[in-house]
């Protein structure tokens, strides 16, 4: 594994990380709050198989020992995933409109690992 990619990768798990820990966030709230683009987010990172392959890789040692990688736990995935399921009416969601609330990291479509994305 070259270092571009190593790096990539890390930048990639902080990224669904802190998306995986907003959405989780948005559970938690009274009453429950579901970003919809964090969660077409999440779902694509999980269901495309990038998901799987930073798994990999931590598997495999390459990601720091230190990372925080809550995101990279299937049952926590798919826990998360099952919760929202419960809260998923439209009052519960938050729109594209409402982006300016979002850490820029957060926001899809930027893919702060990705070094052709960000010119």
């Amino acid at each position: 594994m070259t270092k571009k990619k190593r790096n990539e990768a890390i930048i990639r798990v902080k990224h669904m990380e802190e998306v995986f820990d907003l959405l989780q966030a948005g559970v938690n709230a009274d009453p429950p709050i579901i970003d919809e683009t964090f969660l077409k987010t999440l779902m694509e990172y999980y269901t495309n198989g990038q998901w799987l392959k930073d798994y990999e890789l931590d598997e495999r040692g390459y990601l720091p020992a230190d990372l925080k990688r809550g995101v990279l736990s299937e049952d926590g995935v798919y826990n998360l995933l099952d919760d929202i399921r419960q809260y998923q009416t439209p009052h519960h969601v938050v729109t594209d409109d409402d982006s300016e609330l979002k850490p820029k990291s957060a926001i899809p479509g930027n893919k702060p690992w990705d070094s052709s994305s960000n010119q």
